[in-house]
This record gives structure tokens, sequence and C-alpha cells, in this order.
């Protein structure tokens, strides 16, 4: 707990200094909508990260792997399977499947508050109003799979209110990568406007040299298109409508083998990964990733003074395909004969269709602010999956084809209430009711001797209700207290590693239950300190194992109990300096583990996927250069401490992320005008080795571990009218 205190006063210490500084400088206000209302990011009795779209430049955040620089208790990182997916922890909480596609995630990702997979959800970011991440369960006002937060892209979107306006950026960097991206925004009439933004990206060398092949390795290709229309006919009623395309390739993910007892690299160096060799039927199979989507929403909202009703509808389209090298090639094996070789390769393809109505009431109703609404989600998903195994060969099993549809239909009902009960106090009381239908079918082996698939159907209902209660005290215009119980759920699914025979025995809902008090302060305008404890119980957990036979095995086991504490903090001494400083301190524990095979978790090991403690620091300082503008100067750096990436690890090197910095710079160069704009920008500064990810299925003396990107350098002009 030595750090616990530690933390609280340096806090406390910096809250002293900052009541004897002058004001010099003002901070922006930030506005979210958290409550799914717009509020002042201050005034939000939620703990939210928010980035604006100055920050996305700031922070260099070009996709959504990148969002968790400033943002306490949360990482993203790629699946270990797909580059295109996402794995995203939030306060401990993660997926473990996120590459298959009836797996539920437990954090939501929204784009314009419309659901999205977290199968293709590594988006480029582009003309982007603002990003969002709520942390802690989101269980009423945003629903399943809101078990531990929730993360909203909201894209930029026309007025006919404003001016034609626009952008165009030209970028080259190292590992002769480029992109371009653009955007224009233009009313057509006093009550309709219009806007189109595309960006692509190519990165032609890779970060790192496959040793099998002698080629490069993390090659990538993005195109991505969006178009919005928005109408005012009258003040009341606005209608928002926008299509959206994209499509991102690659080679896929690439591993590096280390040798199970010692953790080390079995290849030469550290810019070198291994991609094994796997054959079928006489075809020499590659690794890749792609991802192409299509869809579309549309929103309309009318305002009746004291209440607006709103209509959000969307439709999405994901064709999804990748493939893989769990093994790295086998390179800690002491046989020189199977070095190179693909112990474990699995392919897939597949497509998911989206779709998905709320009606939604927002108002203030006397001294009480309501939401209320009513929410219908369907969703398709339909996946091929095969494997070739060089090392479980004897199998018969190995190599047929497993098939997979799954239909989830899902109907909730919601509502929440603040009551200003006096001038400083309020009572939060909200409440979430959600009816799910799954339907699976499909076909695959029933035991690692089938010579044949069997076919499967299961039909299973699930249904919850998660509820939130509060109180806030608005101690002045500058100061903000909350105490918070909130609830959130993942949605029960089935465990994709199991047999035909057992693959109907569902997996039930993860639940989360969460005690929260916060703070969120401002002084003088230039200094902001938000910050946030929580006690959180997470039961009924599906957890993902590899079982020294190599088995994957999803099962509900136990509770995790974790203590945690998150700040951010914001400070603008002169109208030319700001600094940051975010951090999160966590203590995990295991409550129970269930019934757990003696190869399973230990109830003293530690937790999974959670690391004692994540600091970020930072600073811009602007520079005037004469009469044409001003040089602003940016730089942060990240340090995570270690975690293991999965449970049952024996603390077994093998299964461990050390602690690791990473260190980002950026010089901007901006005219008087504010029309041109250049940029040189390096992310990994330092250029760190270290790795994200391991994954251990045992074969052959080999684990694999997937390492972070060395140093880049770019430069970009933008202009902007």
């Amino acid at each position: 707990m030595t750090r616990y205190r530690f933390a609280i006063a340096a806090s406390s210490g910096i809250s002293l200094l900052a009541w004897s500084l002058p004001a010099a400088a003002q901070l922006e206000e930030v506005v979210v909508t958290a409550e799914r209302r717009e509020s002042s990011l201050q005034d939000v009795p939620v703990a939210i990260t928010a980035y604006t779209a100055d920050d996305l430049d700031r922070f260099q955040i070009d996709s959504v792997n990148d969002i968790d620089t400033f943002a306490p208790s949360l990482r993203v990182i790629n699946n270990v399977a797909s580059a295109n997916a996402l794995n995203v922890n939030i306060r401990g909480s993660t997926e473990a499947g996120g590459a298959f596609l009836f797996s539920e995630p437990g954090v939501g990702l929204y784009q314009d508050s419309i659901y999205r997979r977290m199968a293709a959800g590594n988006l480029q970011l582009a003309d982007i109003e603002r990003i969002e991440i709520l942390r802690g369960p989101q269980g009423t006002l945003f629903g399943r799979n809101t078990l531990a937060g929730a993360i909203n892209i909201v894209t930029k979107r026309p007025d006919p209110r404003q001016e034609l306006s626009g952008s165009a950026t030209l970028m080259y960097g190292n590992f002769d990568t480029y992109s371009a991206r653009g955007s224009i925004y233009a009313p057509l009439s006093d009550t309709i406007a219009v806007s189109v933004a595309g960006y692509i990206r190519e990165q032609n060398e890779g970060y790192f040299t496959d040793v099998v092949s002698g080629r490069d390795a993390t090659k990538s290709d993005f195109q991505g298109f969006m178009t919005s229309l928005r109408a005012r006919p009258s003040d009341e009623l606005v209608i928002d409508a926008s299509l959206y395309a994209s499509k991102n390739d690659g080679d896929g993910q690439n591993g590096q083998p280390i040798f199970l007892g010692t953790a080390q690299n079995a290849l030469a160096r550290n810019d070198q990964v291994a991609r094994g060799r796997a054959v079928r039927n006489g075809q020499v199979l590659e690794t890749f990733s792609e991802s192409d989507t299509i869809g579309g929403d549309l929103t309309i909202a009318y305002d009746f003074g004291d209440i607006t009703v709103k209509s959000l509808t969307g439709y999405s389209k994901i064709d999804d395909a990748w493939a893989v090298d769990f093994t790295a090639g086998q390179f800690g094996s002491p046989n020189p004969a199977v070095r190179g070789i693909a112990g474990f390769f699995r392919d897939t393809a597949g497509d998911i269709k989206q779709l998905t109505q709320e009606f939604q009431l927002v108002g203030t109703l006397g001294a009480t602010e309501v939401t209320g609404g009513l929410y219908y989600f369907n969703e398709e998903t339909n996946q091929r999956i095969t494997d070739t195994a060089a090392a479980l060969a004897f199998l018969p099993g190995i190599g047929l084809e497993e098939r997979y549809r799954l239909q989830t239909t899902s109907y909730a009902a919601y509502g929440q209430a603040t009551w200003r009960f006096s001038e400083r106090w309020a009572l939060i009381l909200g409440g979430r009711y959600t009816m799910d239908d799954k339907r699976l079918s499909g076909a695959k082996e029933a035991s690692p001797f089938a010579t044949s698939v069997t076919p499967f159907l299961s039909d299973e209902d699930f249904s919850r209700f998660t509820g939130r209660a509060g109180v806030e005290w608005k101690l002045s215009d500058q100061f903000l207290a909350y105490a918070t119980f909130s609830q959130g759920y993942k949605s029960g699914t089935y465990d994709a590693g199991a047999s035909a025979l057992a693959i109907t025995n569902v997996l039930n809902e993860e639940l989360n239950d969460t005690f929260e008090i916060g703070t969120k302060a401002e002084f003088f305008g230039n200094l902001r300190l938000n910050a946030a404890a929580f006690l959180q119980d997470t039961s009924n957990l599906a957890i993902g194992q590899i079982l020294p036979n190599g088995v994957v095995r999803q099962s509900n086991e136990g509770e995790v109990r974790i203590l945690g504490l998150e700040f951010e903090g914001t400070w603008a001494p002169t109208e030319r300096l700001v600094a940051r400083l975010a951090f999160t301190l966590q203590d995990a524990e295991w409550q129970d583990v269930g019934n757990q095979p003696p190869t399973g978790i230990l109830l003293s090991e530690a937790v999974a996927g959670v690391s004692d403690y994540v600091v970020t620091v930072g600073a811009d300082y602007k520079i005037p250069v004469g009469a044409w503008g001003d040089l602003t100067l940016a730089a942060d750096a990240r340090i995570q401490s270690e975690f293991y990436t999965t449970s049952g690890h024996r603390d077994l090197p093998a299964n461990l992320v050390e602690t690791f910095t990473l260190a980002n710079a950026r010089a901007a160069l901006t005219s008087a005008d504010r029309k041109h704009q250049f940029v040189l920008a390096s992310t990994n500064v330092l250029d760190e080795e270290a790795h994200y990810l391991t994954i251990n299925f045992a074969l052959n003396n080999t684990a694999v571990r997937y390492p972070i990107n060395p140093r880049t350098i770019d430069f970009s002009y933008t202009y902007r009218f």
C-alpha cells in the first residue's frame, strides 16, 4: 500500500502547489456525452478520459490501438491472432478470444454511439471530433458488453450553420510509409450540409524480418472513406446520416519464438520474427490479416424544449479473414529439423452483419435530469476455421474445416434519473434490463481423433438487470465529488475451443459490481485534477487457458477483486506550457478460482492482465517564430509495469510481459493563420525493445512473444482552409 500513499500525497501536493500559483492560461472546456447527453467533462460523475481533435494530433493517435497513451487503467493491443482485431483491457477486464467472431468483449466499442465489433476494431482515425473512454461498468446507459467500460468514437459532422472548411495532410516516414488524408465540410443551403473524408496509409517495408522466408514482416495497407449529411429543417429537428467503408490489409501477426524455460529470444536478433512454414494439400500457407467494412448510420433528434427524443439506427457488414502461426516456427526446439515449421497454424474467414435501433429520450423535468430508451440489436456471424498443426499431425481431426454460425438478438429498456434536490447535492438512480437470444449452429470434430465433423445446434436465452446508484456533491463550479455503485455484465456466449459435443454448454455472463468515489477539480482555470478510487468485484469470469495437452479451454471460473486508484492532471502554468500526468495503481487478487483442474489457476497467483502501475507523463511547449507562427515541441512517456498474459501462468517467465517504457516526441510548426502546419514526429523515440503480449502453447520448447514496434520517424504537411 506504500505506492498508494505516495500517489495520494503527490496528488495532494500538486493541489496545494496550485493554490499558490497565479493563473496564466486557460484550459479548454471538453464536452462529452458519457451520460448520453452533452455535458462538460468536469460535471460528469464518471471516470472518463476524453481526447479532443487537437489531443489526437498532439499524442500521435492514428488508430484505436494508440488511445491508451494518457488514459488510466486502459491497455489496447492487437489480438494474438489478427492484426485487425483489438484486445482492450480496462481495469483488468479483457477479452480472451476477440478474433473469434462470436466472442464477447468486456469493453464496448462505439462509433457515434453505435456498437462496433472488436474483430475489425483497429480503425485508422481521420477527422475525429473526440474519443471518450469511460472506465467502470456502463451497464445502465450503454448495456451489454460494457462490463468494465466503453469507448465512444465521435466523428466530426458537417453543419449548415458553419462555413466551407476542410484539410489535406500528406505524410512520409521510415519503413517506406506514406499516408494521405483529406476532408471537406460544405454547406449546401441554410439547412443542409455534407462532408467527405478519406484516408489512405501504406507501409511498404516491415518493422521486422521473417527469418523463414527472408522477407519483410508487418507490412500493412489501409484505405478508408466516410461521407456525412446533416439536415436542420428547423431549430428543433436535426438529421445526421453517414456512410463509411474501409479496407485494412496486412501480413498478419508476426511473433518471436522464445525458449520456454528462460523466455529468451530464440532468434539471433530482436529485429527478427518467424512465420513457420505450413503446407495443406500441397499449398504453402501464408500469414495475413484482412478486414473489409461497410456501414452507415442515421440519427434523428427532435428537441421539444425540456425533452429531446432521438432515434439512432446503424448497420454494418464486416468481411474478416486472417491466418497466423501460433508457434513462430518452433525455433526453441532442440531438433533442427523442426525449426521453421509451423507447429500450430490457423486460418479463418468469416463475416459479421449488425443492425441496431435505439430510441432515446433525454431531458430535464424540474430538478430532475432524465435519460431513458429502448434498444434493439441483431447480429449474424459466420466463420470458417481450419487448423494445420505439424506437431499434432498424428491427430486425425487436425485439418478438418470447422464452421460456425451465430445469430444474436438483443432487446433492452433503460433509464436513469439525476435528482438535484439541493443546490449542491444530487441523487443518481438508474437501471437497465436486457434480454439476449443466441442461436449457434455449425459443425466441427467431436474429439481430437475424429475423421469427420459433427453438426451442433444450440438456442440459449440470457437476461440480466444492471443498476446504478450514486450521489454527487458540487462544492463549487470548479469542484465535484461523487460516490457510485454500478453494475455491468458481459453477455453469455460459447467456448470456441470446445468439441462439437461440448460447445453447446454455454459460457454464462460475467458480472461486475464496482464501488467508486471520485473528484473532479479545476483551480484558477489552468489546473485540472481528476481522480477516482474503485473497488471492483468481477465474478463468473470466462477465462481462456492453454492446457498442457495443447487444448484451448474457456470456462466460467471464480471471482477477482481489484482495488484501484486513477489520476489525471493537466496544468498550464503559462500560455506556452502544458504539462500532463496520468497514473493507475491496481491491486488485484483472486477471491475464488472455482473447480480448477490440477494444471489450472492457483488462488495465490497474480491475476492475468493486470499491471500494478502505469504512469504517463508529458508536456508541450509553444515557441513563437517571429510573425510567421509558432513551434510546438511535445513529448510523452508511458511506463507500464509487468503483467502475466494468461491465467494459470505458474509464474513462468514465458508467460510474462516485462516492465517497459514507450516514449514519443513531436515538433509542429504552425503558421499564424493556422492554415499551414509542418510536423516532425517519432514514436518509440528511444527505440525500446520490448513485447506487449505472449502466447504459450508449449510446443517443442517454444512460446511466442509479440514485440512492440521499433522507432518510427515521419514528416507531414497539413493545409487547412
